[in-house]
């Protein structure tokens, strides 16, 4: 599986916040996520960067080749969960952070399976 990811400023906003990561596995399952930090809100950049640093660690950190799609589909919403603490964690510990956020969306494809999460509007 070819995979390959861009970002684009658009035409309203003078920084980009978003970014995103992907990558296989041995077993050839392909994973890939993007995070959209919210526009105009103050660090999103460092929201939606943060996010996918922990989104794919723990990912990597839970995969194995011999789970079912319910086990895949548990370790994405865990993946998610831990991010959005995160990111929550560091609003709430940094002044400079305060009201940071971004939305994710990722998919996992292993064979003929697909699993998506998606939390807000990416």
């Amino acid at each position: 599986m070819l995979i390959k990811g861009k970002t684009d400023i658009g035409k309203v906003r003078s920084a980009n916040e978003d970014g995103f990561d992907f990558g296989t596995f041995d077993d050839g399952t392909a994973w890939a996520v993007v995070c959209d930090g919210m526009g105009g809100a103050k660090s999103g950049n460092i929201a939606s960067t943060l996010a996918i640093d922990v989104f794919v660690q723990e990912v990597k950190r839970s995969w194995n080749a011999s789970m079912t799609r319910t086990n895949i589909d548990q370790v994405l919403r865990s993946a998610v969960k831990l991010a959005n603490f995160t990111v929550f964690d560091q609003a709430s510990q940094f002044e400079d952070f305060t009201g940071m956020g971004t939305t994710l969306a990722a998919a996992l494809v292993s064979g003929r399976n697909v699993s998506v999460v998606n939390v807000g509007d990416s």
